[in-house]
């Protein structure tokens, strides 16, 4: 699998092309990353009119939704347009304008989070902000491809838990999977890379619905169940914070684990007779 890293700069000058660089995208045929130096960009504005610092702001944001976007199934041949080595080179050829691609590079080491920020610090020069997250290969579609090991088609995949079936919730909100062998077992995985306030929203829904799940199992004679959310490593000096503060917490009521610990969830399953939480009677 090739990896292409690719320099994202802003020209000073039409008529010299000065160039500082401001940015980097690294992607393969799987993920991608982008993110932008703040640090630089103060330095770029100093030399730049309201207009163009406007239009620089709005492009460099807008790169984000582009480069980092969520592949659902029907976005992949979009995605494959925009991410693709040949696209990327005639960019760097043919971009006239403020915001200047360099030339795609190889990378070999592997591709993710901790490489990427070393090639960020060493083509850019500083160190990137805050947009730094997977995109095609995030978290959530590494889970998706687990999911579709045969053990989870026993269980239930993206389930819907209502606020009729626990209390602690006002919509319904899904699991990556849920499943019932004398008491509930559910997984969610969150992704530690993306914004703290989305990752506590998640984590606090998911504490709300394991709670709320094993107090319901009272009323059917079970034990509390096993809940377990699976986390990533993450980048920022923020999501660290938060997640140590979530492994503190010993009245969270699920369990933490690292993301490459998943294959226990699938040995938990296979070895168990577990059945689809939805057609119990529990559910109903």
């Amino acid at each position: 699998m090739k990896n292409v890293l690719v320099p994202i700069s802003v020209r000073l000058n039409n008529l010299t092309d000065d160039l500082i660089t401001v940015g980097l995208l690294a992607f393969n045929e799987n993920s991608s990353f982008y993110d932008f130096s703040y640090e630089k960009l103060k330095i770029v504005k100093s030399f730049l009119d309201k207009n163009s610092i406007d239009f620089l702001d709005d492009a460099l944001k807008s790169m984000s939704t582009t480069f980092l976007k969520e592949a659902k199934i029907n976005e992949i041949a979009y995605l494959d347009k925009i991410l693709n080595e040949k696209y990327i080179d005639y960019l760097s050829k043919y971009s006239n304008g403020i915001v200047k691609f360099g030339e795609p590079k190889g990378f070999a080491t592997e591709l993710n989070n901790e490489s990427y920020l070393k090639a960020f610090r060493s083509f850019v020069g500083a160190e990137p902000g805050k947009i730094i997250s997977k995109g095609i290969s995030s978290l959530r579609y590494e889970m998706n491809e687990i999911l579709k090991n045969d053990a989870f088609k026993n269980v239930d995949v993206k389930y819907s838990i209502k606020p009729t079936m626990v209390s602690g919730i006002y919509a319904p909100h899904k699991l990556d999977f849920i499943g019932i062998n004398g008491s509930p077992y559910a997984g969610l995985a969150v992704d530690f890379t993306k914004d703290v306030s989305e990752i506590d929203k998640n984590i606090v829904t998911f504490r709300a619905i394991a709670l709320g799940l094993a107090s319901r199992t009272k009323d059917y004679d079970m034990s509390p169940g096993k809940y377990e959310l699976f986390f990533n490593e993450p980048v920022s000096k923020e999501n660290v914070i938060l997640l140590d503060r979530v492994r503190k917490d010993k009245h969270k009521g699920f369990e933490l684990l690292e993301f490459d610990k998943i294959d226990r969830a699938i040995i938990k399953i296979e070895n168990g007779t577990y059945r689809k939480f939805s057609e119990s009677e529990f559910a109903l």
